[in-house]
């Protein structure tokens, strides 16, 4: 004996599953190589899962840091992002380190930190690189470059899923009904 899901049933557990994945909807994946040049150089390559609709501070749980370097640090820096949707840059992103804070650079510690304005677009654009060391005060540098290397892409919109579901659904009720006459 097969157990069978009424077909309101599973309609209505589609929707709601559907529902449940609004927070997430418009979660995308980027890796953004940058490079800095002038007093200080760097260059590196970071991967961010972000929702391009939503305020970030201080997240380090979202950031791969897949290389860095920088010609003033030495040691291996805790990292993390910052990114604000709309603010006076739009899609402002702030990678750096998390001494005190993303978008606090401290002067004679190991700290960094790089702008990036339009993160949340496929063109995004170099604003600004400082770093400092134990012996250096912060060193800023507006030359530079950041390419967006690939981006995963957003989270299908749950109306999506609901409507896939629900046609997935419709089918499997139809063939029921096929096979059932058949039979």
């Amino acid at each position: 004996m097969a157990f069978r899901i009424p077909l309101p049933l599973a309609i209505v557990a589609a929707i709601l599953a559907g529902s449940t994945m609004i927070a997430h909807a418009n979660t995308i994946t980027e890796t953004f190589n940058f490079t800095a040049t002038g007093a200080v150089t760097a260059s590196g390559s970071f991967t961010i899962t972000f929702d391009p609709t939503l305020n970030y501070n201080n997240d380090s749980t979202d950031l791969t840091v897949n290389s860095f370097t920088d010609s003033q640090l030495s040691v291996s820096v805790p990292t993390g992002f910052n990114y604000t949707p709309t603010s006076f840059v739009p899609g402002e992103l702030t990678i750096g380190g998390l001494l005190n804070s993303v978008s606090i650079e401290n002067a004679f510690t190991n700290d960094y930190g790089l702008v990036i304005g339009a993160a949340n677009t496929a063109d995004p654009y170099f604003i600004q690189y400082g770093s400092s060391n134990a012996s250096t005060y912060i060193t800023d540098t507006d030359s530079g470059t950041v390419t967006l290397v690939g981006a995963v892409g957003a989270t299908p919109e749950p109306s999506s899923l609901v409507l896939l579901g629900t046609g997935v659904l419709g089918l499997a009720s139809a063939a029921r009904r096929w096979f059932a006459r058949a039979a």
